[in-house]
């Protein structure tokens, strides 16, 4: 399954959209999978990763294809509660990186700790693509909004859609 996906989709140049969004994926295959993404012959545009139970391995993995992918402009991590406080911030200090092109990001229904909103905060302070950002469903403090609506205030900030139902 997902080692012959990844191995089609290393030197790929016609995929532009991949929805995995509810497989369980073995780390393994997860690494092969994001490796082929640094592929510079891929053209992934749009990555849909909901409720695929994503771990830290993984999401370290992704933070690299978000550093060095100029290609993919969309990521749904909606879902994945198994990320844990180390790989929530490997993907948001991805964004801090110029490299890092990611102009939509869908983290709907995770349950990150207050410190990661503040992280997140942190690494779009001087984001200049992402234009579009789901945030329902977070589990957070008001410590952790604080922060993250002072973001709102930052003339830097690109932001142009704001998704915060059922918070």
């Amino acid at each position: 399954g997902a080692s012959v996906l990844a191995a089609g989709l290393s030197g790929n140049s016609s995929v532009t959209d991949l929805d995995l969004g509810g497989n369980r994926i073995s780390e393994t295959a997860w690494g092969g999978i994001l490796t082929a993404l640094q592929d510079p012959s891929c053209v992934l545009k749009k990555l849909s990763l909901g409720s695929t139970s994503i771990n830290d391995a993984a999401a370290l993995t992704l933070a690299n294809v978000l550093t060095y992918s100029k290609q993919l402009k969309t990521l749904k991590l909606s879902s994945n509660r198994e990320i844990t406080l180390r790989g929530w911030q490997a993907i948001f200090s991805a964004l801090q990186n110029p490299n890092c092109l990611l102009e939509e990001l869908d983290l709907d229904d995770n349950r990150p700790h207050h410190l990661l909103m503040i992280c997140l905060s942190n690494s779009l302070v001087n984001n200049s693509s992402l234009r579009s950002l789901d945030v329902s469903e977070i589990a957070t403090t008001t410590a952790g909004w604080q922060a993250f609506f002072a973001l709102l205030q930052n003339p830097n900030s690109a932001l142009e859609k704001l998704f915060l139902h059922d918070n």
